[in-house]
């Protein structure tokens, strides 16, 4: 999936990101990576901020091994 962002001319436009990893294992068995994404533009003596967060979620599976031993 391609994801576009068009920005108007501003004279300076910087960004950062963070990203965050949050393990939730009991309850939904679901890993998810938290991104925080800061956009700065300024524009002569205007300044406009962005914070864009973006989660993505990583499904856990559950492997039983069974193991049978034959004793005697």
């Amino acid at each position: 999936m391609l994801h576009c962002v068009v920005l108007p001319p501003f004279h300076n436009v910087s960004h950062s990101s963070i990203s965050h990893i949050h393990i939730d294992v009991n309850e939904s068995r679901h890993i998810y990576l938290s991104r925080f994404i800061n956009i700065n533009m300024n524009v002569e003596n205007a300044r406009m901020t962005y914070i864009v967060k973006r989660r993505k979620y990583l499904g856990l599976r559950s492997y039983f091994c069974v193991l049978f031993l034959r004793i005697g």
